[in-house]
C-alpha cells in the first residue's frame, strides 16, 4: 500500500517532509475525541452512501463500535460497518494526506478533511479489512507509525498483509460488504487509554450508556437530528479483556432511555424544560399554568424563520440555506438542573 504517500518520494528529504507534515497534523488535533470522530466518520458516509445507492435489501443499515478498555493489554477502539466498502485502489491510497474519494465526490459530512492520514498516524498499531460492492477484499495492519513520526531513531512503519485484531472484535470483521478499522490507543496522544475518557457509572451497562452519550456528541452519529431517512442500527461493545457487554441503539432524535442516539440537546437529556411554542399557543384564560412551573424552556427557529428579516440577496439566501437548517435555543433558570 501507498502509506502515508511515501511510494511517491524517492529523496530522502522528501520523506524528512512528509515526517513533518503528519507530525503537524499530529499537533493540529487536541480533543480526545478526535480519533473517534475521524473513524466514525468514515464509517458513517460509507453507510449513509449506502443507503442513498439503495445498496441495502436483505439487511439493515449498521455500525459497531467496539471500546477496548481492557483489564490487561492495550486499549483500542474497533469501528466496522456495512457500508459501500472500499475498492482496493481507494484502501491502498487511504493514509496519503488529503486523499479522499469521498470528499472529491461531496458525498461526505466531513470532519477535518484528512482522510485517514490521521488517525494512522497516531496508531500504535492500526487494521484494517475492506469489501467493496463486487466483494474485493482488501486488508492490511501497520505498525509503528506514531514512533517512526515523532522518533528519529525509529525504523519506519511496518505494513503486513492481514488484519490482526484482537479475539473480541474478530467476529464483527465484515465478510460481505463494509469495512472495519481496528485502532491501538499509543501513550503518546490523547487519550492514551480508555480509563478516564468516560464516567464508569455503576457497572458495565451504566458505563455503556455513558459512552452512546459521549459518541453522540462528539462523532457523526450525533448528526443524524434532522435527518429522518437515515436509520442506523448502532451496536456498542465494551471489551473488559476478561467480558464483553453490548447493547443495541438507533439512530434518531436523542433519548438515553428508548437507547436512541442523535444529538443530545439539553432539553432531550435534562427534561425538565417547556417549549416556547406549547407556552404561547396555551389559550390567555390557560395562560396561568405555566406561570413559574419550569427550570428551563426551549425553541427551535427554521432557516426561514431567522432569515425572514435579512437584506441577503436571494443568491446569498440560497446558498446559507443550504447549511443552515435550524437552531435551538435553551434557557435554563436554575443551576440546579445541571447536578
Amino acid at each position: 500500500m501507498n502509506l502515508f504517500g511515501l511510494e511517491t518520494f524517492e529523496e530522502v528529504d522528501r520523506r524528512e517532509i512528509a515526517k513533518r507534515t503528519l507530525s503537524n497534523l499530529l499537533t493540529s488535533y487536541a480533543d480526545e475525541a478526535d480519533v473517534f470522530a475521524e473513524i466514525i466518520q468514515n464509517s458513517f458516509d460509507a453507510v449513509t452512501q449506502a443507503i442513498r445507492e439503495n445498496l441495502y435489501t436483505a439487511v439493515k443499515p449498521r455500525i459497531t463500535v467496539v471500546i477496548g478498555r481492557r483489564s490487561e493489554g492495550p486499549h483500542y477502539l474497533f469501528v466496522v460497518d456495512n457500508g459501500v466498502g472500499m475498492a482496493p485502489e481507494v484502501a491502498t491510497n487511504l493514509t496519503v494526506p488529503g486523499f479522499s474519494r469521498g470528499k472529491r465526490k461531496g458525498k461526505t459530512v466531513g470532519y477535518k478533511g484528512v482522510g485517514a492520514s490521521y488517525f494512522f498516524a497516531a496508531s500504535r498499531r492500526i487494521a484494517v479489512r475492506t469489501i467493496d460492492r463486487t466483494g474485493q477484499k482488501t486488508e492490511f495492519t501497520v505498525l509503528g507509525s506514531f514512533d517512526w513520526i515523532k522518533d528519529d531513531e525509529a525504523p519506519e512503519p511496518k505494513v503486513e498483509s492481514n488484519c490482526e485484531i484482537p479475539e473480541a472484535p474478530l467476529a464483527y470483521l465484515p465478510s460481505q460488504r463494509g469495512t472495519g478499522v481496528y485502532f491501538q490507543f499509543h501513550e503518546g496522544i490523547k487519550p492514551s487509554n480508555l480509563n478516564n475518557l468516560v464516567l464508569r457509572g455503576n457497572g458495565d451497562d451504566s458505563e455503556i450508556m455513558t459512552w452512546a452519550s459521549f459518541l453522540a456528541s462528539k462523532t457523526a452519529l450525533g448528526t443524524t437530528e434532522g435527518t429522518p431517512d437515515l436509520r442506523i442500527t448502532v451496536e456498542i461493545v465494551l471489551d473488559k479483556g476478561d467480558s464483553q457487554r453490548s447493547q443495541t441503539w438507533q439512530t434518531g432524535q436523542f433519548d438515553r432511555d428508548s437507547k436512541i442516539l442523535g444529538y443530545p440537546f439539553p432539553h432531550q437529556v435534562f427534561k425538565v424544560s417547556k417549549s416556547v411554542d406549547e407556552i404561547t399557543a396555551t389559550t390567555p384564560e390557560r395562560k396561568y399554568q405555566h406561570e413559574r412551573r419550569y427550570q428551563a424552556v426551549h425553541k427551535r427557529w427554521t432557516a426561514e424563520e431567522i432569515l425572514q428579516d435579512t437584506t441577503l440577496d436571494a443568491e446569498e439566501r440560497s446558498r446559507l440555506l443550504q447549511y443552515l437548517k435550524w437552531v435551538d435555543g435553551y434557557l435554563c433558570y436554575s443551576t440546579d438542573v445541571v447536578k
